[in-house]
């Protein structure tokens, strides 16, 4: 064979190719459709020539152009990675930030095996500073003889203090780590490592704000009331008693208010106006070296630079970054602490505190300079005397905790080889027959021929069936839509309310993203009476002192409005401070939660986070109240008066004169006479009259009722039991405005006469009504409306689902996936068809024979059925082999068409012979592995109830998980809780029936009785017990509501046993935490008063020293 016959050769063979040959039985019909007349076996051959030229070029270009589209179009891969580490996560978080899932087996992590907080505090509050032994060297027996402004008055008192808020604080700071270490990490996704340190810093943030807050609201409403209730201080800073003979020559004791000098006002204003009762001033600490005698004498006002005196009384050494006020706490509060980091100061406490001098360890070097920063101690406060708080997070502990079994991602394939070749071989053999289909088709209408066998009819019919099947088929499916939209959503709320579950990607958002406020304040707190130019106009009526006529009332003073203005700015700022608190929570769901759920949900939320903390301020001025009622410390508003009395030293005998205290209470001007005791009676009160056409209550003799005001022991309990109903009417301001003219025209103040706008009665806008007692309005905050708005869209958008499921009927294939269907099945369908076919007619045909063969002389039925069965049993096992030997499923065209007839036949029987070899040993080994392999099975139970899951639990402890629909419920829904109190406070000991009844036969001047005598102290006693009952149990209530509130968070159903195992370890954590807040509050309040030296009127901390008579 030459080498140019080879192209030739080549030629003639796609000249004369033909993949139509038919196949062997096909032959047997050769008759023509219509006419049944025999077919031209030349034309028969020119049709499957032209039918193969058309099939051939068909078949390539569809071939190239699906290889080309599968092969660069791109394919989206779900990748699932396991054996996850934490080098492993950040690389795949850096590779696929956008598609990355990592599920967490534990969505709930506490804090505790992750996070260690190191907190380092100011270095005061462990310095020599704040020691016992260094504050008892301070005290001087004669301090409160010495100038306001002199170090040595205060110094004792204020380090006591100092101790005691760094005591209190490092406390508070330790109690919060304890809470914070029962917080818990929720997050349903493993977070990287700079967003758990996100996490953990905001809930930190949460704590350092939330605390000092409460500290805050404390000190301030302490050193309001201190101020307006003109509790005395026994270091005679805000209130210095005068004494005296009258022109009897008898002796006289009166409390006066000292005076904060300010060059900016006028010499009246100073006089007058500026008390410590109605201001709070402080100035620059020093050492003076002055006579007692000078020192008393220049006592009441202070400090010592005012120009009227005749010289300039300078300080013999100034304690640096240290000030006096009227009261101890005023003064630290504004101190920086400077001279603690001085050698240089320090050396001068040597010379004025002999005692330092006979301390053991070194105090004179002062704290280190590095640390100094010039911080007042109320910021130090504000930030719980906190230098550094540093959260140390052990991310692979919260790693492990987390355990992601697994990581999912997503990866774009442009040129994936595989994808393509798996899909061009499931449509190679449909491929083939469509289009040989096609052809024949087409070729046979261009020759107007009509030929059709039985096997394409079956196989048009079967594939007919098929395609109807498939598109007709309906099932419920999930429907899943990626990244829905809002509106999207909400179109598919309103179709699918039942089914829809969206899943969101951040289950923690904030409040701050989704919730604002706008709250209002009762408008008292934005009102003329209490501005600054109001308070000072009003408290020129406060003049009886000394050689002037008495005008001072108990109506409405300086300090009245005073204590409304600072319990306004208290009220804002706890209001402020406790939405920052809100707004740094998050709001946990798991999946979108519908809009009307939503709304519902955060309106009780809201409800009950603002119960919370107005209960937390109600409790706050009722234990304030409490303790000043039972302590009854000493007033310059008289709940007690000063009287001498003669004493025997209880060791020499001698005789010797001191002040004692009588208890009275509010004065009547209109009976002149004492209505109540304050120290007996915890109601006293009288309403407050105005002398008619005159200022001169003592003169007068007709007074009237001034409407909604009430005069009681304390201005604070005066205001809390007035209404505001003299604030709304021009007939009743213009009382005030009475004693206001008279003093204009007398004293030259410089304050600007102006009209005050009184309040507006306006139901629309108040919740209060006029008459609305004070103490209602307190009790609420004094807010009338809170606003929150709660935007569904923010939180939408912040929830960020990933995608939206929902169930829907549905035909199982569109009519693109049928097509694909019914192509990738055709091939195998008309193979098997053909084969099943065949065997099932030869099978028929032998079978038939059998039958017509002659019959044999009959035998009894069941013998002759037997025997037959039997017979053609073996008959079927001898067929068989022959059966298997000729059996051929591979047609002619198989082999081409240059074969002969029964060469291609022999061939198609060795391949069908092979074919079913391999066929039975590859599904023996397929069956093998299947068997010896084992398998784990994953049953599903749709919505189980209680009983079904008790049931699995028995059985399938180890592996049952039951995957919760909603990640959040509140402890309420199915816990709880009925505190058991001491039986005392149940006990009929702390009724008030009962406190009346056994003090019913002491004498009510309780200063008859020996300051030991128990007599003396039995009333408040038991008004100290029964309060402290009423709000301890108040207490523990608010602490059970807020828990039972609070949020369990799971996202699998845990057994009754985890259940109760964490119910019971949050209930005791929270049972030991409860009274931190009352004792916290207790501690602290007992801690100011003490610091500041506050008398009580039953003489049992301090005592006035007549000075002629010791």
């Amino acid at each position: 064979m030459n080498k140019k016959s080879l192209p030739i050769r080549l030629l003639e063979y796609i000249y004369h190719y033909n993949v139509f040959i038919p196949d062997e039985d096909d032959y047997d019909d050769d008759l023509d459709d219509n006419n049944d007349k025999v077919r031209d076996p030349a034309l028969t051959l020119k049709q499957q020539l032209y039918t193969t030229r058309l099939y051939i070029p068909l078949f390539i270009i569809i071939l190239y152009i699906l290889t080309f589209i599968a092969f660069v179009s791109p394919q989206d891969r779900l990748i699932t990675a396991t054996n996850i580490t934490p080098e492993l996560f950040n690389q795949l978080s850096i590779e696929h930030a956008d598609t990355l899932s990592c599920p967490c087996s534990t969505i709930a992590v506490p804090y505790e095996i992750f996070v260690l907080n190191t907190i380092s505090f100011h270095p005061v509050c462990s310095s020599i500073y704040v020691n016992k032994e260094w504050i008892q060297a301070l005290y001087l027996s004669y301090a409160s003889s010495l100038l306001v402004t002199d170090f040595r008055t205060t110094a004792k008192s204020q380090f006591e203090l100092l101790a005691d808020f760094c005591s209190i604080c490092q406390k508070t700071v330790f109690e919060s780590l304890s809470d914070l270490k029962n917080e818990q990490l929720v997050t349903v996704q493993l977070l990287s490592e700079d967003q758990v340190r996100s996490q953990i810093w905001a809930n930190i943030d949460l704590i350092k704000s939330s605390i000092p807050a409460q500290i805050e609201s404390i000190v301030k409403l302490l050193q309001i009331t201190t101020q307006s209730n003109s509790l005395t201080s026994a270091l005679n800073t805000n209130i210095h008693a005068f004494t005296g003979l009258t022109y009897a020559q008898t002796p006289f004791i009166e409390p006066l208010s000292t005076r904060f000098y300010d060059e900016n006002k006028t010499y009246a204003l100073n006089f007058f106006a500026q008390t410590c009762n109605v201001i709070n001033g402080t100035a620059f600490a020093g050492f003076y070296s002055l006579s007692p005698f000078d020192s008393m004498s220049k006592h009441f006002q202070w400090p010592l630079y005012y120009p009227y005196l005749p010289n300039k009384i300078i300080p013999n050494a100034t304690v640096d970054g240290f000030f006096s006020g009227c009261t101890p706490l005023d003064g630290l509060l504004v101190s920086t602490l400077d001279c603690l980091y001085s050698s240089t100061c320090l050396k001068n406490f040597a010379d004025y505190f002999p005692d330092l001098n006979q301390i053991n360890f070194t105090w004179s070097n002062g704290l280190s300079a590095s640390f100094q920063k010039r911080i007042p101690v109320k910021d130090l406060l504000s930030e719980l005397f906190v230098e550094e708080w540093s959260p140390m997070i052990n991310y692979t502990q919260y790693f492990t905790s987390c355990a992601p079994k697994r990581c999912t991602y997503t990866e774009i394939n442009h040129m994936n080889l595989f994808y393509t070749a798996a899909l061009l071989l499931a449509l190679y053999g449909g491929l083939t027959i469509l289009l040989r289909l096609i052809t024949s088709f087409s070729v046979s209408v261009f020759f107007k021929l009509k030929h059709r066998s039985t096997n394409n009819n079956l196989n048009r019919d079967s594939v007919c069936i098929f395609l109807l099947y498939k598109s007709l088929d309906v099932q419920t499916a999930n429907i899943i839509v990626s990244k829905p939209l809002l509106t999207t959503y909400k179109q598919l709320q309103k179709s699918h309310p039942d089914s829809l579950e969206c899943s969101c990607s951040n289950i923690a958002i904030p409040f701050q993203k989704f919730v604002t406020w706008s709250p209002r304040l009762h408008q008292l707190c934005s009102s003329d009476f209490i501005t600054e130019k109001w308070i000072s106009l009003v408290s020129l009526t406060q003049l009886g002192w000394l050689g002037w006529d008495e005008t001072n009332w108990f109506g409405f003073s300086g300090t009245h409005f005073r204590f409304l203005s600072t319990l306004c700015q208290l009220a804002n700022k706890t209001v402020t401070d406790a939405i920052h608190r809100f707004d740094i929570q998050s709001f946990i769901t798991l999946n979108v939660t519908t809009e009307t759920s939503f709304n519902i949900q955060l309106d009780i939320i809201v409800n009950e986070f603002a119960q919370s903390f107005i209960t937390n301020f109600d409790l706050l001025i009722q234990t304030v109240q409490l303790l000043t009622q039972t302590d009854q410390p000493y007033t310059i508003d008289r709940n007690a008066v000063l009287f001498y009395l003669t004493t025997q030293d209880e060791i020499n005998g001698a005789q010797y004169a001191r002040v004692g205290f009588q208890f009275t209470g509010p004065v009547s001007p209109e009976t002149k006479s004492v209505s109540c005791i304050c120290a007996t009676d915890p109601h006293c009160q009288t309403p407050v009259f105005d002398p008619v056409n005159t200022t001169i209550l003592s003169t007068a003799h007709q007074f009237s009722e001034v409407i909604g005001t009430m005069q009681s022991c304390y201005v604070v309990d005066s205001v809390l039991l007035s209404t505001l109903e003299c604030y709304y009417l021009h007939s009743c301001v213009s009382i005030v405005y009475k004693f206001i003219n008279d003093i204009f025209n007398d004293l030259d103040s410089g304050i600007s006469y102006f009209d005050v706008n009184i309040l507006v009665n306006d139901s629309a806008s108040s919740r209060f009504p006029p008459n609305t007692s004070l103490s209602t309005i307190v009790k609420a905050l004094l807010v009338e409306e809170w606003n929150p708005v709660f935007s569904f869209d923010q939180y939408y958008e912040q929830c960020a689902p990933s995608k939206c499921t929902y169930s829907q009927e549905v035909r199982t294939t569109d009519f693109l996936g049928v097509i694909i269907f019914v192509i990738s099945i055709i091939g195998g369908l008309i193979a098997g068809v053909r084969l099943i076919a065949s065997l099932l007619i030869k099978m028929i045909a032998v079978l038939w024979k059998i039958k017509r063969r002659p019959k044999t002389p009959q035998q009894p039925a069941s013998s002759l059925s037997f025997s037959r069965i039997k017979k053609n049993i073996f008959k079927l096992i001898k067929l068989l082999p022959t059966i298997l030997t000729n059996l051929n499923i591979f047609p002619r065209r198989t082999f081409g068409g240059h074969f002969h007839s029964d060469k291609a036949k022999y061939f198609g029987q060795l391949s069908t012979r092979l074919y079913i070899i391999l066929l039975i040993i590859t599904m023996i080994i397929l069956a093998f592995c299947n068997v010896i392999q084992s398998r784990i099975i994953i049953k599903t139970f749709d919505k189980p109830t209680i009983d079904v899951y008790n049931s699995l639990l028995l059985t399938h402890s180890d592996t049952l998980q039951c995957r919760c629909s909603s990640i959040s419920s509140t402890y309420n829904h199915f816990v709880q809780i009925q505190p058991v109190f001491h039986q005392i406070c149940l006990s009929p000991f702390i009724s008030e029936q009962w406190r009346t009844m056994i003090t019913s036969k002491l004498y009510p001047d309780l200063s008859i009785y020996h300051d030991r005598d128990y007599r003396r102290f039995l009333s408040s006693h038991l008004q100290l017990l029964s309060g402290l009952c009423s709000e301890a149990m108040q207490s523990v209530n608010s602490s059970i509501d807020q828990l039972l509130s609070s949020f369990f968070l799971t996202d699998q159903l845990v057994s009754p046993t985890t259940l109760a195992s964490r119910i019971n370890s949050l209930v005791n954590s929270s049972q030991s935490n409860a009274p931190n807040s009352f004792i916290g509050r207790l501690s602290l309040i007992r801690s100011i008063n003490y610091g500041n030296a506050i008398m009580s009127a039953y003489g049992t901390n301090f005592q006035y020293i007549v000075p002629w008579g010791n």
